[in-house]
C-alpha cells in the first residue's frame, strides 16, 4: 500500500506525539471555498507556528537562522520519494510551492503514480534544476521547503498539502480523475503518523 510520510518534522508534534493539522479535507468553514469553485477544502492544512518552542529555542541561545516558528517559517519535508516538479516560484494565489510525482506504484490494485503538492511556503530548498540530482529525485524525509503564509488564499502561515492519483490508461497515460476537487483526494487513509485536528483560524 502507497504510504505518506508527515511533512512536518517530529520535533513539532505534540505531547501525545501527534501531528497537529488545522483543517481537513473536505472541510468548508464559512462557505469560503465556493468563491474558488470548490464544494469545500481540498487537502489538508498542518501547524506550522509554535510560538512556545521559539521561545523554547530563544530562552536556551538555540535559534536556528532559517527557521522561526514564531512566525511559522519551519522545514517542510517530502512525505514520500519522487521528482520534483516546479522549479523556483511564486505563484499568485498558491505561493511558493513544490510538487513531487512518485514512480509507478499500485493503489487498490491498479496501476498509477501519485502527486502531491505543498502550498504557501516561505521558499523552496529542493527544486527542478538545483543540481542535486540530476533527474530531479527527492527522497521521502528530506527537506524540500520552509513553510510560511504566501499566496493569496491564506490568513495565516501554514502548510497546505494536497495529494492526487494519477491513474494510468490504456494508452500508458497518468491522469487523475475530473471531478468537483478537481483530481484532489483525501489523502488521511495514507498517512503513517497520527495527528489531531486543532482549531486555528486561516485557509
Amino acid at each position: 500500500m502507497f504510504k505518506l510520510q508527515c511533512p512536518i518534522p517530529k520535533k513539532y508534534y505534540n505531547k501525545n506525539k501527534e501531528c497537529e493539522i488545522t483543517q481537513l479535507f473536505g472541510e468548508n468553514l464559512n462557505n469560503f471555498y465556493a468563491q474558488l469553485g470548490l464544494p469545500g477544502h481540498n487537502g489538508i492544512d498542518f501547524r506550522t507556528k509554535f510560538v512556545w518552542k521559539w521561545l523554547t529555542n530563544w530562552f536556551t541561545g538555540r535559534i536556528e537562522t532559517r527557521v522561526n516558528e514564531r512566525q511559522g517559517i519551519i522545514p517542510i519535508l517530502a512525505s514520500h520519494s519522487g521528482y520534483l516538479q516546479m522549479p523556483l516560484n511564486n505563484d499568485r494565489t498558491r505561493g511558493i510551492y513544490q510538487k513531487i510525482l512518485s514512480d509507478e506504484v499500485e493503489i487498490d490494485g491498479k496501476p498509477c503514480k501519485v502527486e502531491t503538492v505543498y502550498f504557501h511556503l516561505d521558499s523552496v530548498r529542493r527544486y527542478v534544476g538545483d543540481g542535486i540530482d540530476k533527474n530531479n529525485y527527492v527522497r521521502a524525509g528530506s527537506i524540500i521547503g520552509y513553510s510560511d503564509n504566501t499566496g493569496i488564499y491564506t490568513t495565516g502561515s501554514h502548510l497546505h498539502f494536497g495529494m492526487r492519483i494519477l491513474w494510468k490508461d490504456n494508452k500508458g497515460n497518468y491522469n487523475p480523475i475530473n471531478d468537483d476537487y478537481k483530481g484532489y483526494i483525501d489523502p488521511v487513509k495514507y498517512f503513517t503518523f497520527k495527528y489531531k485536528r486543532i482549531w486555528q483560524k486561516q485557509h
